[in-house]
């Protein structure tokens, strides 16, 4: 169990190569975020099973607008997420546009992890988006988008602190789906202070043509 003087989230560290990348290490994400082991993949099947039978886990999944795996509820919970888990980055000017820029890739990363998973994350968020487990679970009873930063920033640490496997491993999923997603972005890299590939790299990865010339 971690030190409870640590702050409520943890902002990850991504070497340059990493946040220059367009995409995100799917091995790497599934490897340090989503063991559950059998107890935790028993319990969220308890919480997709209630949802199922209050009418919030059909089999159609009606994602929201523009996004491939993320419902409207997600895109919510992941939104209010951001400023929290990124509280240094959040004070930058436009971050709105840039959360939005995060939860697009968090839908492209849930999106493209192999079917167990997906439903395994889709039960993560079945679990915060349902009023009473979130409650039971968060001590959060408002919708996402009225919670109080320092309640989200509460829950996180409680999950972060918790003895309770499943807690450890919703903590990181969660606050690993925002970070890494942020650092994939070109605009993380004022705050990192990492200046993007020099253009020699870039020129060097370059293939010949026909010509002689790269493109």
């Amino acid at each position: 169990m971690r030190s409870m003087n640590k702050q409520p989230h943890e902002e990850v560290a991504v070497s340059g190569d990493a946040m220059d990348s367009q995409t995100i290490d799917r091995r790497a994400f599934l490897g340090s975020s989503l063991r559950l082991g059998v107890a935790g993949a028993a319990t969220l099947s308890v919480v997709g099973a209630g949802a199922s039978l209050s009418g919030c886990g059909g089999k159609a999944v009606q994602t929201a607008e523009g996004f491939s795996y993320l419902r409207p509820d997600d895109v919510v919970l992941f939104s209010a997420l951001c400023p929290v888990v990124l509280s240094r980055a959040a004070q930058e000017a436009d971050f709105e546009n840039t959360v939005t820029k995060i939860v697009q890739r968090i839908d492209a990363l849930a999106f493209n992890l192999d079917a167990p998973n997906r439903k395994t994350v889709y039960q993560l968020l079945d679990l915060l988006n349902m009023r009473v487990t979130r409650w039971l679970t968060t001590g959060i009873g408002a919708n996402w988008q009225d919670a109080a930063p320092e309640d989200i920033a509460a829950f996180l640490a409680k999950w972060r602190d918790s003895s309770i496997g499943l807690f450890n491993v919703g903590y990181r999923a969660l606050t690993k789906f925002v970070s890494a997603s942020y650092f994939s972005l070109p605009d993380s890299r004022a705050y990192t202070g990492y200046p993007g590939p020099q253009p020699w790299a870039l020129q060097a990865t370059r293939l010949p043509t026909l010509n002689g010339g790269a493109k």
